[in-house]
C-alpha cells in the first residue's frame, strides 16, 4: 500500500500484510489471519493498523515466554452489530489484575483511545490457556468499494471470480 493513498483501502489485505510482517519479525510464533474484505478510508486504515499491530505484537512478545513457539489467531469479520476484530493466543494468559482501561502501558492507551475514537467496544477473555481480545466497531467505519480501474481499486483485491495479474 502506498502511504499517499487517500481513497478507500481494502483492510483485509492490509491486515494480512501486518500479520505476515509481524510473523517474519518475531519468527518463533505463527499467525493465522482470517479476514473478510473491508473497505475503509486511508486514515481509518492507518489507525486500525496501529491498534491491531499493537495487539498482535503484545501476543507475540508476551503469550509465549522464552521464544516458545505458538499460534496467534487474528480475524476480521462482519457481525450482527458491526465489524469485529479478534486477536487470540494459547499462551500464558493475562495477569490476574489486567484491566485495559487502567493499564499504564502506552500500547494499551493507544488501543483504548482508538477504540473509543471510532465508537467501538473492547473486551477480552481469559482462556485456558491464553487470552483473546475482541474489538467491535460500528459498521459505519466501512466505506464504499471504489470503482474498478481507479487508483484506490488497485489497492484492493480482485472481485470474486476474477483473477489477479
Amino acid at each position: 500500500y502506498n502511504t499517499e493513498t487517500v481513497g478507500p483501502i481494502e483492510f483485509g489485505d492490509f491486515l494480512r500484510m501486518i500479520c505476515n510482517e509481524s510473523e517474519n519479525a518475531y519468527g518463533a510464533s505463527s499467525i493465522v489471519c482470517d479476514t473478510e474484505p473491508l473497505f475503509v478510508s486511508g486514515g481509518t486504515a492507518t489507525s486500525l493498523a496501529v491498534l491491531l499491530h499493537e495487539l498482535i505484537t503484545n501476543a507475540l512478545k508476551y503469550a509465549y515466554p522464552e521464544d516458545q513457539p505458538g499460534k496467534i489467531y487474528v480475524s476480521l469479520k462482519r457481525v450482527k452489530n458491526g465489524i469485529e476484530f479478534r486477536v487470540r493466543d494459547g499462551g500464558v494468559g493475562l495477569p490476574p489484575d489486567f484491566a485495559p482501561d487502567s493499564s499504564a502501558s502506552l500500547g494499551f492507551k493507544v488501543i483504548t483511545s482508538t477504540v473509543r475514537r471510532f465508537g467501538g467496544a473492547l473486551s477480552f477473555n481469559r482462556l485456558d490457556p491464553g487470552a483473546e481480545f475482541i474489538i467491535v466497531f460500528p459498521s459505519d467505519i466501512e466505506v464504499e468499494r471504489p470503482p474498478a480501474g481507479t487508483a484506490s481499486a488497485q489497492n484492493s483485491p480482485p472481485e470474486a471470480g476474477t483473477k489477479s495479474a
